[in-house]
């Protein structure tokens, strides 16, 4: 069975070239392969898309088995088809919002590349284009993903890959990532809030201002004292 690559140049992040480091679900976040800056397919992106890729220091990269690109996602068990290459999309996607959720900040992808191993080396046989994934606060647009950071968002993200797709965290995570990329104000927030009662809320709806409050605040507090406070 061939072996295909799935690779995301990640833009906005200040790295030592040598850095790798393993996610989970089998991603890895390491200097962006040679050969993807070399590939006939990326000739048909857009000037800015090549010029992105060719400026973007380190990927998302995950190697697996596939019998061709488009088959079925073998670990795949919700409802309706699932391709594999998405599945190793969808962990990219997770690997974006660690780093997001580890410090706020522009670093986003735009193209995501799926690739068979062909003799030596991989050969693009498809690639996505994807507007700018995540927003930041004005505040934050100068901030970057150092490799201090990595250590968080590599446990974040292991975290997010074993969450359920049935269950309210995985609701959270959802309306989180709809959030980061919504640019108007009032449904930003909106999905943030979302996110906040599939976390917080209570499982029958009721005292949902009280049972909230409540929560957040201990989450937040140091101490019982801050967290009466904060409610």
């Amino acid at each position: 069975m061939p072996t295909f690559n799935t690779v995301v140049p990640i833009h906005n992040v200040d790295l030592p070239q040598s850095t790798s480091v393993d996610f989970g679900g089998g991603l890895r976040l390491s200097a962006t392969p040679a050969w993807v800056r070399n590939q006939k397919l990326l000739k048909r992106a857009s000037a800015q898309d090549q010029e992105a890729v060719e400026h973007a220091s380190h990927a998302f990269i995950v190697s697996y088995e596939a019998a061709a690109l488009g088959a079925p996602d073998p670990g795949w068990t919700g409802v309706g088809p699932k391709s594999i290459q998405e599945s190793k999309y969808e962990l990219c996607v997770l690997g974006n919002l660690a780093l997001w959720l580890t410090k706020p900040s522009p670093v986003c992808f735009t193209l995501v590349i799926h690739a068979p191993q062909v003799e030596d080396e991989p050969v693009a046989q498809q690639i996505q284009t994807h507007g700018p994934m995540l927003l930041c606060h004005p505040r934050d647009i100068g901030a970057r993903i150092t490799a201090s950071d990595l250590g968080v968002a590599q446990r974040l993200h292991r975290g997010l890959v074993a969450v359920e797709p049935t269950s309210a965290v995985f609701t959270a995570i959802r309306a989180t990532w709809a959030g980061l990329q919504m640019n108007i104000a009032a449904i930003r927030y909106a999905l943030f809030w979302i996110a906040l009662e599939a976390l917080f809320g209570p499982e029958d709806a009721r005292e949902i201002t009280y049972r909230l409050s409540q929560r957040l605040a201990l989450f937040l507090a140091a101490d019982r004292r801050e967290a009466k406070d904060l409610f």
